[in-house]
């Protein structure tokens, strides 16, 4: 294995955590430095120990890993989180596509698979994947599996929420601990569990109220704060460290709305995020509200959460219900009719003026836009801007591309601001 890449990475990410932190205001902006760095820090010291590693996708529940004495790993974004930190996405992409993926599949996947082409990835024990989010998800970990010659388990799916629904995954996670018993010889410690569901599920209340709390105008949260809160949850589901995170920004989030200051000075234009931005570069993010007081005040796939409630009692349920009502699945399983009703939703409760889609390259998903942006004129009044984009390919379109498109349409909401209030 060559994990030369994974290494140089993470001393990267050392290196831009320390450099950051003394400049860094924000209690929020300095957890996630401070976290983040942390988790892939904890990945290489298992490395280095010999300690058992299970890597697995996005929505594959780590409160299960951490239960059974493991490290777990989030395959897709750590990929992409080493490539960011190293700058390797030429090298990467061109891998996977030598091996055979077609450039028509998600870049973030490609990413992935030119990880485990080139033995970058950290070797672990099994790997865990599922068929939620995208056609990709449900190949890629099993392609990842099979380079690295590791058993892996796949958790089947079912289409939308209902009663039926809950009751077939929580079936599936007892099945993936019964795999993860069998290949390690671990025993579930069922009270573990527990503990972790219940982190788990006041980390999904903290996310609630500090959605609430966006509301307010000024919006007293960061754009760039949403997509961390999204990975933080993930990577660190059901740990005392995700307690920690989401307990810190909503303390910053509520201190801000109880002395009525927002996340910026000169807030202009509230947007609405409807799908992934770039993630190779959140400074368009910041750029839109430094120069333009535009600042984003709600995403409807990472921060509309749905309306019922996680039981740690009943750990494989309350693993199956946090899936079920996690901002994301809710948007792009099954039906379109919960992210459109979301979106058009969010436009009245957060006092929107545009919404952006940001139109992956290679992301089927992002075929919903024509019927979103329909509803968001028809039932909401405000226009959308669709960017194209690639979630993690910069040469596909450039940021000072996007940045010219975003320029036009904030000046055109902008006029059309000036002209409602006149």
């Amino acid at each position: 294995m060559d994990h030369s890449l994974w290494l140089e990475a993470v001393k990267n990410l050392e290196g831009l955590t320390n450099h950051v932190l003394p400049k860094v205001k924000s209690s929020g902006e300095k957890a996630y430095y401070e976290l983040y760095t942390s988790y892939f820090q904890k990945v290489t010291q298992a490395m280095v120990e010999g300690k058992e590693i299970a890597a697995h996708s996005t929505f594959v529940p780590p409160e299960i890993f951490h239960a059974m004495d493991m490290v777990p790993v989030l395959i897709v974004s750590s990929s992409g989180a080493m490539t960011v930190c190293t700058r390797n996405y030429k090298d990467a992409m061109d891998t996977s596509r030598g091996y055979g993926v077609p450039l028509e599949t998600c870049s973030a996947h490609r990413i992935q698979l030119g990880h485990f082409v080139k033995d970058w990835f950290p070797k672990p024990k099994l790997i865990v994947h599922m068929g939620a989010g995208c056609d990709a998800f449900s190949s890629s970990g099993g392609v990842s599996a099979d380079m690295y010659d590791c058993p892996d388990f796949y958790l089947d799916v079912p289409w939308e929420y209902s009663k039926r629904g809950v009751k077939y995954l929580a079936e599936e996670f007892g099945r993936l601990i019964e795999f993860v018993e069998k290949e390690t010889g671990r025993k579930m410690d069922w009270d573990r569990l527990k503990e972790n569901m219940a982190r788990t599920a006041e980390m999904t209340r903290l996310y609630r109220e500090i959605a609430e709390l966006r509301k307010a105008v000024p919006s007293p949260m960061e754009s760039r704060r949403a997509w961390q809160s999204y990975w933080m949850y993930w990577i660190n589901a059901g740990t005392p460290e995700g307690v920690r995170w989401f307990t810190i920004v909503r303390d910053e989030v509520k201190a801000r709305v109880e002395k009525g200051i927002g996340a910026i000075p000169n807030e202009k234009l509230r947007l609405l995020d409807l799908f992934m931005p770039p993630q190779f570069s959140f400074r368009l993010q910041d750029w839109m509200a430094k120069d333009y007081g535009a600042l984003f005040v709600s995403e409807s796939i990472v921060f509309h959460w749905g309306e019922e409630e996680i039981d740690p009692s009943n750990p494989l349920e309350a693993l199956a219900m946090r899936y079920f009502m996690a901002p994301m699945t809710r948007c792009i399983m099954g039906s379109s009719k919960d992210f459109i009703n979301d979106s058009i939703k969010a436009v009245k409760e957060y006092k929107v003026d545009g919404a952006v889609f940001w139109a992956q390259n290679a992301c089927r998903q992002a075929g919903i836009i024509r019927s979103l942006k329909d509803a968001l004129s028809e039932q909401a009044g405000i226009p959308t801007l669709v960017v194209d984009c690639d979630i993690m390919d910069p040469t596909f379109v450039t940021v000072e591309e996007m940045q010219l498109r975003l320029k036009d349409f904030i000046e055109i909401l902008s006029e059309r601001k000036a002209r409602r209030s006149n």
